[in-house]
Formats: C-alpha cells, sequence, structure tokens
C-alpha cells in the first residue's frame, strides 16, 4: 500500500492480531476507541495496557460480546458516521473488520480522525480483495453468498487511497495470508444451506485457475482456502513526528 513496510506474517489470524496491537500501541496512549472489535476481543487486549477504553458497538455489525467485568472498558452504541466524541478525544483508535461491510468507508475514516487527537494512531484490520478486477468480482461474490452484510473487500491500492483520503498518513502495514476450512469458514458466518452448496461449487470450479483469488484446494479430503488480511497503522497529522 506504500508509506510503510509490508511484511508476511504466518500465524493464525487471531494470534497475529494480538500481536500487531502489542507492538502498535503506543506507550503514552491513555484513551483508545476501539470499533467493530472483534466481539470485544480487541478491547480486551487494549484494556491491558491503555488506563481508558471505549468499545464502541456499531449499527452496522452485530456484536455479540457481553462487557467483560474491567473498569477501565466501557461501551456505546452509536453509528460509525456520526460519533459522539468531541474532536481530539482519543490518542488511539482502532477498527476491525469493518470496512468491507461498508459501501462508503471514507465517512468512518474521517470520524475516525477527527475524534483522534494530532499524532494520534488509527489501527485497522481487514481482509482485502485482489488488485484484478475479475477476481475481485468473484471473490466479492463468494463473500456476499456466505454473509448477505459483506460489500466489497478493498483491493490494498484502494484501500491506501480512501485511508489517505480520509486525512490520514500510513505509517506501516503488515499483511498475512489466513488459511481455513471452507465448512468452518462458514459455520462461522451462519450461511445457509443453500449458500453454502453453491460456495462449494464455486470454489470447486476455479481450483485450476484461482479466478476467485482464493486458492481453494483440497487438504487431507478439507476444502480449504486463502484469505489475505491486512494490519496498517495510520496517523492523524498534526501532531510531533507527523507530517
Amino acid at each position: 500500500m506504500g508509506g510503510g513496510d509490508t511484511t508476511g506474517v504466518m500465524m493464525t489470524q487471531g494470534a497475529a492480531g494480538r500481536a500487531f496491537l502489542a507492538r502498535s500501541i503506543p506507550a503514552d496512549a491513555e484513551r483508545a476507541l476501539a470499533v467493530a472489535s472483534a466481539a470485544g476481543n480487541i478491547a480486551l487486549v487494549l484494556a491491558r495496557q491503555v488506563p481508558f477504553v471505549l468499545d464502541l458497538t456499531t449499527a452496522v455489525i452485530d456484536h455479540r460480546a457481553t462487557t467483560a467485568n474491567d473498569p477501565s472498558r466501557h461501551r456505546v452504541v452509536s453509528s460509525v458516521t456520526a460519533l459522539p466524541f468531541a474532536a481530539d478525544s482519543f490518542d488511539l483508535v482502532v477498527c476491525s473488520g469493518l470496512l468491507h461491510r461498508i459501501a462508503a468507508p471514507l465517512p468512518p475514516l474521517r470520524e475516525f480522525a477527527r475524534v483522534c487527537r494530532p499524532g494520534g494512531l488509527l489501527l485497522l484490520s481487514d481482509h482485502f480483495g485482489d488488485e484484478d478486477p475479475q477476481r475481485a468480482a468473484e471473490q466479492n461474490a463468494i463473500e456476499r453468498l456466505r454473509d448477505p452484510s459483506h460489500v466489497w473487500s478493498y483491493p490494498p491500492s484502494e484501500l491506501a487511497a480512501i485511508i489517505r483520503a480520509g486525512g490520514l498518513t500510513i505509517r506501516g502495514v503488515e499483511t498475512m495470508a489466513a488459511r481455513s476450512d471452507v465448512d468452518e469458514w462458514l459455520a462461522i458466518a451462519g450461511t445457509t444451506a443453500d449458500s453454502a452448496k453453491l460456495i462449494r461449487e464455486r470454489l470447486m470450479d476455479t481450483i485450476a485457475d484461482d479466478r476467485a483469488g482464493l486458492a481453494p484446494q483440497w487438504e487431507a479430503g478439507r476444502l480449504t482456502l486463502t484469505r489475505k488480511i491486512a494490519w496498517i497503522v495510520a496517523a492523524v497529522p498534526g501532531g510531533a513526528g507527523t507530517p
């Protein structure tokens, strides 16, 4: 995406995400906002390192987590396009798995930048799409069959452009290819039986040419696929060391 080093990280997705957070949280961060935080998991990680963490349950995602018994962690419900906070309220904003569910990601990114102080950081994680338009179209069609709330997995170049248009400076990018068992992947999303059947057929039909960019293959009698994930560090301009 430019603006930072890109490193392939071969770990489980959850472990890689926790490791990324642990090394990316500024030591002096005192107030953090977790948005769409993977059923509260990210907010729990943040609460170990940041004195005050606000866990934002958005109107976009169905959050099923219960609030942990942690006095440093608070929860509110809000729209990501109109956050109920004053400008410069947080040192750190973390957003996980949200952008692919939003048709217009620029307004939320601008809101994240607004509520984060100058020099503060935005940590983003999400699946990203293929740069090839035909592969991207097939990939996203399969994703929408699996989860109707899926809108679009943005390719790296488009994601970088959106982040910069939101007034942020990209500091660094890490990526990984997460291999998943297709049946487990479908079960997590609660995919209907009819849609699951169509997805398996489409994936098997792309094994030879990988035209969906998901690299499906058979492993020990199980159909598997690969989804690519990016973790991005972006800074709000105006603080020390930022343009």
